[in-house]
């Protein structure tokens, strides 16, 4: 204990007896009357008791201030410790290259996002540069050092009053891109634009465009400083514009443009005005688009096709003539096509199959996708009926053979699935994925043709019959049958969403959501198989 006085550590001599203490109360207690003597006792007793109360409680203020020194001293130790823990931590042994390679993976999933948002309230990570600066110094060093970490930009609707603020930053992503090609992705309405000194910046540097996605009305009213512009790096075009055909003629002087998306195209203006045709090897068109089908023939070098959510109602099927193109790669990502109990009603034959799979001519044909885009509301799943018969004509009229087929998240039977495989014997890559019906209440939506209290329900396309021809058709028929697709050399077959294979078909048995005789057969047909 220390001493009172000058604050040394010495040994205090307790002056209450606190062992006998009770004791002797209690022998007061049995004393009456009190005597003289038991008064000066008692009173010397609680002069003995407040001296070393006083003592104790010097000694316990002092010992929480040697606790609290000492918890300080600890916390700063931890601190130190795990500073001295990250600087021996493998990322920070990664040579310079490779971490700056890191970031711009990151930066390229992820652009720069400009919008009326308030800048300090966009998040952290939809502006990954200004995040990654702001690790450390070593960081900053790397990233201001890399220009096409800031080469990814977004430029959202913009108020008038939030422009003041973007236009500093925008115009440091700018500098510090250098002459790095740029990736841009502008979208904004009409009542916008005039406002929007930020486009006219980004127009300003169209010489370094590489990637454009632009998602308002493409002519020269909107976007009068873009006319006479070169894009000499410009390889990818995306234009999403729901009010009428784009100008494409202003990105004329893009002699490298390869990819292009659109939602409508020009009917007969678009071979002379729109010179970049011949170079555009891959081509996707979205929505309504009715001349698209058209003017495929006069794309002459296109290699690769996307439908994306194509109207089928705009589409027009009379005296359609055939279209013959050498496409290697089609997909097709559907919309719906039967009556909605919540929107309302559509045509119930509506598709595009009937229009696009009969009237294409495709020879040289080697990949096809077919897939339901995913979405959270039943309705806008693609419910109509498969076209079996149509694709199989599509197939002998066309002459070609698939090497890669992909069929996500639609309905259709197995037996469909085995006569797609038996027109494509050359077959390589087959993948099959079915939905996760749990997550989807299809009641209510009727299947073209039946009653009325007929609900639609998906297909089951994964079954044993489907495994069992692709294991050997006519299997169990004849000990010789042939394998149903002898050059398939990769499989991907999932049920809800999680893969089929032998590895991990353990994990997914009994998992909710499957039927359990259908499961344990498959168990038996991929163990027996292997």
């Amino acid at each position: 204990m220390s001493c009172p006085n000058c604050g040394s550590d010495t040994v205090y001599k307790t002056r209450f007896d606190i062992a006998n203490a009770s004791s002797k109360v209690f022998e007061m207690l049995q004393s009456f009357p009190l005597t003289t003597f038991h008064s000066a006792a008692i009173s010397q007793m609680l002069l003995d008791a407040e001296t070393d109360h006083k003592h104790y409680g010097l000694e316990i203020s002092r010992l929480r201030a040697r606790l609290v020194f000492l918890e300080g001293k600890q916390k700063l130790l931890e601190k130190h410790m795990g500073q001295l823990k990250s600087v021996t931590a493998s990322i920070r042994y990664l040579p310079a290259e490779l971490l700056g390679r890191i970031f711009e993976i990151v930066c390229e999933e992820t652009p720069t996002l400009l919008s009326k948002t308030n800048p300090s309230r966009i998040k952290i990570y939809q502006q990954p540069p200004f995040t990654l600066a702001s690790v450390c110094r070593g960081w900053r060093h790397i990233v201001i050092g890399t220009s096409k970490l800031w080469s990814n930009l977004r430029l959202l609707p913009t108020t008038q009053d939030a422009i003041s603020q973007l236009e500093p930053r925008f115009r440091l992503c700018l500098a510090r891109s250098g002459i790095h090609p740029l990736s841009i992705d502008i979208s904004f309405a009409a009542e916008d634009r005039e406002s929007n000194r930020l486009v006219d910046l980004l127009i300003d540097q169209s010489a370094r465009w590489r990637d454009a996605r632009i998602s308002a009305e493409m002519n020269s009213e909107m976007f009068p400083t873009l006319s006479g512009r070169s894009f000499p790096l410009l390889e990818s075009l995306s234009i999403d514009d729901h009010y009428a055909s784009p100008e494409l003629h202003l990105f004329n002087a893009a002699p490298r443009l390869s990819s292009l998306k659109v939602n409508a195209l020009p009917l007969t203006e678009i071979p002379i005005t729109f010179t970049p045709i011949n170079h555009v090897t891959h081509l996707e068109l979205q929505g309504a688009c009715p001349s698209v089908y058209r003017e495929l023939e006069k794309f002459t070098h296109v290699q690769s096709v996307v439908y994306s959510l194509m109207d089928p109602c705009s589409f027009t099927t009379n005296a359609m003539p055939f279209v013959r193109s050498h496409l290697l790669t089609l997909e097709l990502r559907l919309v719906d096509g039967l009556v909605c109990p919540d929107v309302g009603g559509r045509h119930p034959d509506a598709g595009v199959f009937g229009v696009l799979v009969d009237k294409l001519i495709l020879p040289s044909l080697e990949k096809l996708t077919i897939t339901n885009p995913y979405r959270t509301r039943p309705c806008t799943f693609f419910k109509g009926p498969w076209p079996s018969d149509t694709f199989t004509r599509f197939f002998q009229r066309s002459g070609c053979s698939l090497t890669v087929l992909r069929l996500n998240r639609i309905s259709l039977s197995h037996e469909d699935v085995i006569t797609l495989l038996k027109l494509n014997p050359a077959l390589v890559e087959l993948s099959i994925q079915e939905i996760h019906r749990n997550s989807y209440n299809f009641s209510g939506y009727t299947v073209p043709g039946s009653d009325s209290d007929s609900d639609f329900v998906f297909k089951d396309i994964i079954t044993p019959s489907l495994l069992t021809a692709l294991h050997a058709y006519n299997h169990g028929m004849s000990p010789f049958s042939p394998p149903l697709v002898p050059s398939l050399r990769g499989w991907t077959l999932s049920l809800t969403e999680t893969c089929l294979t032998t590895t991990c078909f353990t994990r997914w048995l009994f998992r909710d959501g499957y039927r359990r005789s259908r499961m344990l057969w498959l168990s038996e047909l991929l163990l027996s198989n292997q």
